[in-house]
């Protein structure tokens, strides 16, 4: 017996569409911003060397580092997608 998509309503062909876009967005690499915003990163590299400077800083500031260049390089993104693979 063969099945034709006209045998689905729309509303269940656009769910499975839907279901599958994010299967692929889960297991395709992300891309990277075309023109990324280095702004915020510099900002706190500059307040982790003030921080230093001053006799401390944070211990988590390498991992605030990380999480900044991460968005500026793929965007906020990416998070989901990061989040599926730890």
């Amino acid at each position: 017996m063969k099945v034709t998509l006209s045998e689905f309503k729309t509303e269940d062909l656009e769910r499975e569409l839907e279901a599958r876009r994010v299967v692929e967005a889960v297991h395709s690499l992300p891309k990277r911003i075309e023109n990324p915003d280095f702004k915020p990163l510099l900002e706190l590299c500059e307040k982790y060397i003030a921080a230093l400077a001053e006799g401390g800083a944070d211990e988590d500031f390498g991992h605030y580092i990380q999480e900044v260049a991460i968005e500026a390089v793929f965007g906020k993104e990416v998070w989901p997608w990061i989040n599926t693979k730890l």
